[in-house]
């Protein structure tokens, strides 16, 4: 056996140790970043019914019980930092708990700024996900921030999420206090939002919110646009 072939013998076997080690640490690494994600989903879905019993009982969450679940996504967000749904539930977490009493005016602003943090950052990590752009443009509107950033973000909702009865009616609600401010390229999908939202019967709940709003006068001048639905002539008619 000449030294030449011993040589070749030698260096296949070890090429192909090296390609079995990588593998190996390749697969580990895999393992270890699935096993983490896992772990964040499981403690991010705790989170989620929490928010979900709060809502659907109406209860306000005390200190407490608010902390478990927030403890529950910042270990989520620990183990999948780049996972737009944990961002979009601690956005909601922090929302919540504006409504449960911190009553320290500095708190309530840091809080509000930090969810806005995270929903941008969730429409930064999925910007073809409607609801993410319709919560952004929501928390926006709440704190009165009418500015680029919710015009974009109720746009995006519109042209995303088509079809999509609830971002419908959001925008729908929010355009009203908007109509006169809004962009003009803006203004042309708002205008075709609402006239789809009383073009399938819904037109009576944007009424009753008008009235109840104090934008009844706005939802007027949008009349020319929605009169020739049924629900746009029951209201535009009377």
């Amino acid at each position: 056996m000449s030294i030449t072939f011993t040589f070749q013998v030698v260096f296949s076997f070890l090429f192909r140790v090296l390609l079995a080690i990588s593998a190996l640490v390749l697969l580990l690494q895999l393992s270890h970043v699935a096993v983490n994600q896992g772990v964040a989903d499981l403690n991010a879905l705790a989170a989620k019914m929490r928010l979900e019993q709060w809502k659907s009982r109406a209860l306000l969450p005390n200190q407490t019980t608010w902390e478990l679940a927030w403890n529950r996504m910042q270990t989520a967000m620990r183990l999948d930092a780049n996972n737009p749904d944990h961002h979009e539930t601690i956005a909601r977490l922090l929302q919540w708990r504006l409504q449960g009493g911190d009553g320290r005016d500095g708190a309530i602003k840091e809080k509000r700024q930090q969810a806005l943090i995270h929903l941008r950052q969730a429409v930064s990590l999925r910007p073809t996900w409607p609801y993410g752009w319709v919560n952004l443009a929501l928390a926006k509107y709440r704190l009165d921030q009418r500015d680029d950033e919710l015009y974009r973000a109720m746009a995006n909702a519109i042209t995303t999420g088509p079809e999509e009865r609830s971002i419908q009616m959001a925008v729908a609600k929010m355009s009203l206090s908007l109509w006169n401010k809004a962009p003009k390229d803006l203004k042309s999908l708002l205008r075709g939002n609402m006239e789809l939202v009383f073009a399938a019967n819904r037109g009576e709940e944007i009424v009753i919110f008008a009235k109840n709003n104090a934008e009844e006068s706005n939802l007027r001048s949008i009349c020319p646009h929605i009169g020739k639905t049924k629900s746009g002539k029951n209201y535009c008619g009377s």
